[in-house]
């Protein structure tokens, strides 16, 4: 006998996980929670601009951070820090 994995996709199946209750504890991101930048030349490494294929004087942001919150009485004023970017974080 083959078994079969089924994926529940129903709304109400989703809108009750823990995972969607949390995320639903996020306000909206404000912009002076958020940090854009472009890593540089250092440590002997290029930095983006030093690239060729890269137009001069790009402001094309290559690291984002961001802190966010979630609020419910278990989180509640712990800050969450989200980083990404490419070169050296």
């Amino acid at each position: 006998m083959t078994r079969r994995w089924v994926t529940r996709f129903a709304g109400d199946y989703l809108s009750n996980t823990s995972q969607v209750k949390v995320l639903r504890c996020i306000p909206p991101i404000k912009k002076e929670d958020v940090l854009l930048g472009q890593y540089v030349a250092g440590n002997g490494k290029p930095g983006y601009l030093d690239d060729d294929t890269v137009p001069k004087g790009s402001r094309c942001p290559t690291f984002a951070a961001l802190t966010l919150f979630i609020n419910n009485p278990r989180w509640e004023g712990v800050p969450f820090i989200m980083k990404a970017g490419k070169g050296e974080l």
